[in-house]
Order: C-alpha cells, then sequence, then structure tokens
C-alpha cells in the first residue's frame, strides 16, 4: 500500500499543473499550510547539501557552456520534466538545446551570492556573480534546482546581464516553487474575507 501511494505521489509531481511567479515548475495537490507558514524550514545540513549539490550543477552547466556544447545536460531530463527546463537571458527565452550562453567565454570564475532552500528541502534557488578575469561583473545567473540521484539538476536558469533593466526577484523563502509562500498567503486572505 505505502509503495502505491508513493508511486502515485511521484506520478502526482511529474504531473501537475503549472504555478504562476516567474517560475515554469509545475506544482502537484496544495501541501500543508506548515510548508507555505513558516513553520517548517529547512535544517542546517539540507542547507550545506544544496550549497554544495548547486555548485556542483553549476559547474556541469558551465562545463558544456564553456565547451559550446548543448546545455540541456545540465538540467532536468526525466520523462514529461522536458517541458520544465527553463533557460533565459535578460527575460527572453531561449531553447536549452539551442542556448548559448553569451558569457561562457569571457567568464573568470562565479561567485555564489544567495541561497534559499525550500522547506521542502529538495528544492532551491541559488544565485552567483558571474566575474571576468579583470573582475568585471557580467551578471547574474539566477537557478531554481532540484535534488537528483548523485547531484543536482536545474529546472530554471536565469541570467540577467549587469546593468540590463530585468533583475532577479527578491529572494524570499519558499516552499516548492519561489513564490509560492505569497500566492498561498493571497489565497488564505481571500478565503477569510
Amino acid at each position: 500500500m505505502r509503495t502505491r501511494i508513493f508511486a502515485v505521489m511521484v506520478l502526482a509531481l511529474l504531473c501537475g499543473a503549472p504555478t504562476a511567479a516567474q517560475y515554469f515548475i509545475w506544482d502537484a495537490a496544495p501541501l500543508r499550510d506548515s510548508c507555505y507558514d513558516g513553520s517548517t524550514r529547512p535544517r542546517d545540513r539540507d542547507i550545506k547539501d544544496a550549497q554544495k549539490r548547486a555548485g556542483e550543477a553549476m559547474d556541469r552547466y558551465l562545463g558544456l557552456a564553456r565547451a559550446g556544447r548543448d546545455v540541456s545536460g545540465a538540467f532536468m531530463g526525466a520523462i514529461g520534466l522536458k517541458k520544465q527546463r527553463h533557460w533565459l537571458l535578460d527575460g527572453n527565452e531561449v531553447d536549452t538545446k539551442v542556448a548559448r550562453d553569451p558569457w561562457a567565454a569571457q567568464l573568470a570564475r562565479v561567485e555564489p551570492t544567495a541561497i534559499t532552500v525550500g522547506s521542502l528541502p529538495m528544492y532551491y534557488r541559488v544565485q552567483w556573480r558571474a566575474i571576468r578575469s579583470d573582475g568585471t561583473v557580467l551578471g547574474t545567473y539566477d537557478a531554481y534546482l532540484q535534488s537528483s540521484i548523485g547531484g543536482a539538476r536545474i529546472f530554471q536558469l536565469n541570467l540577467y546581464s549587469d546593468g540590463a533593466a530585468t533583475q532577479p526577484a527578491p529572494m524570499e523563502p519558499f516552499c516548492k516553487v519561489p513564490g509560492d509562500v505569497e500566492q498561498w498567503k493571497l489565497r488564505k486572505s481571500a478565503r477569510i474575507r
């Protein structure tokens, strides 16, 4: 019975409906309020694990980007999740199979600047500053990732050029998808009225 329930939960995660916010991630059935109200928080070890996994995922992405290869190998790849691969440059989406990172050839290093681990700690959002060898900031990588077997995979990667009109949304707590706590608060206040 437990195996059947788990299989249904996995299927629900893979086949849920799209959420709003600026992230294109599908959302399964609504979760308990404790996931959204701040009473469930990631543990220190979850945050350290997310930092390690996210760094490895970014290294994998940059390796592909610097080689001029298809970067989709750094993104989620399970059946049904390919629609969830999103790569955006200054707000303009490009298919991950043809996306070319404009900073890859100039990039000397990336520096992590922020991480937010979801109340469901298998999901996290990380930002890195992209820097040239002369210290000039090229922009910001803003990634939404999920833990997977042996590491993490990217759902969505936004590249925000330094000085561009579009910049990353603030790093806010979330349950599963960035922006879902704010949506939950709006739905909850609408039910109270």
